[in-house]
């Protein structure tokens, strides 16, 4: 492992799974296990991602990216006459981060006199999760953030729930994408955010 919280964040696990699947406290019996056993190499993996989120999960990050980040991109593209803007919501999960950016582009493309066209590319390397976030649909637990006048213009009523706004849905559209594969991450421009609002050239085919 190179990356030194994820050596930390494997050596606990492994620390916690040791005495239960081996009589030995190093790690090289286990990782023999997990190579032998599918299912557990399964849970492992699981037990490391955090499929959790929420509509502007971080009040802070998306007040920057409303104030400062976003309104500096679309002026950069207004003055360079390009027309068009692209972004990557890396590691999206249920999609509410995305959904949350475009939220914050409609709103401020209405108060310019030429909107920017824009884009959002949004990743993730779990099937399930993107088939959520393909459907936009949200119970009212993952809303917390959101104000009642982006309730009221990108959310429909549909029951106990609440979905995305066809409009919106043209603007969004998810990949799977693994970010730790070593082959597609020679390519990716990411930073922690977990987003990188940047412009792409090169995009993971569509599941």
């Amino acid at each position: 492992f190179n990356d030194t919280a994820t050596t930390e964040i494997y050596t606990l696990y492994l620390h916690d799974a040791l005495p239960i699947f081996t009589s030995s406290r190093t790690t090289d019996p286990y990782l023999q296990y997990l190579s032998a056993n599918p299912t557990e190499a399964e849970v492992f993996y699981r037990s490391l991602t955090i499929p959790y989120s929420e509509f502007f999960r971080n009040p802070l990050t998306f007040g920057l990216l409303e104030q400062v980040i976003l309104p500096d991109l679309l002026t950069k593209k207004a003055v360079s006459g390009q027309r068009e803007l692209r972004i990557w919501s890396a590691g999206c999960a249920a999609g509410q981060e995305p959904w949350s950016i475009a939220i914050l582009l409609e709103e401020l493309n209405t108060a310019r006199e030429q909107p920017i066209r824009y884009r959002i590319f949004a990743t993730d390397h779990s099937t399930t999760q993107l088939k959520l976030a393909r459907n936009g649909i949200y119970n009212i637990t993952a809303l917390g953030n959101v104000r009642q006048r982006q309730l009221s213009r990108f959310f429909s009523r549909q029951g106990d729930a609440n979905a995305i706004v066809d409009g919106l849905r043209e603007k969004v559209k998810f990949f799977n994408y693994n970010l730790l594969d070593p082959v597609s991450s020679r390519d990716r421009k990411s930073t922690r955010l977990n987003s990188s609002h940047t412009d792409i050239s090169r995009m993971p085919s569509s599941a």
